[in-house]
């Protein structure tokens, strides 16, 4: 029994540990989802920035084409991303960004820091439970319309 148990500790162990690296992908050229995805209303972390200059909005979705086929084969988990909406001030469509952080595995949002007009960073945890990593991730709220 006690070597059932020590195999099935050391095997998800391994499924856990085998999370990729992440990656930051600009989304901000597909403006209808644009659009979408900075007017939805229901989100994992919400975040006026710079006595309102600009708005963060970020979701959390599960996401399969992030996952890679030997991630955990067995146990048919995936891993998540977020969607990282930056829109200004104002009740009109004027600009807006969007990027998409992927590749994580059981991501928390820790916090959204400014740091000096108009970038910030998002902070969050992610991976194991007995192996988690905190990262910063920085964004600029810069009210430019192409990047």
């Amino acid at each position: 029994m006690k070597k059932v148990i020590a195999f099935l500790f050391v095997f998800f162990a391994l499924i856990c540990n085998a999370q990729n690296d992440i990656k930051v992908t600009a989304l901000t050229p597909n403006t209808e989802l644009n659009y979408i995805i900075s007017n939805l209303l229901v989100c994992e972390k919400k975040a006026s920035l710079y006595n309102g200059a600009f708005y963060v909005n970020l979701f959390l979705m599960s996401d399969s084409k992030a996952t890679p086929s030997e991630f955990s084969p067995e146990s048919c988990e995936i891993l998540y991303s977020f969607l990282v909406s930056i829109k200004p001030d104002g009740d009109y469509y004027s600009w807006s960004k969007l990027y998409k952080i992927e590749g994580m595995y059981d991501p928390k949002i820790v916090e959204i820091i400014e740091i000096k007009y108009p970038s910030f960073y998002v902070k969050i945890e992610h991976g194991a439970f007995d192996d988690r990593n905190v990262e910063l991730f920085e964004f600029s709220g810069s009210n430019m319309r192409k990047e």
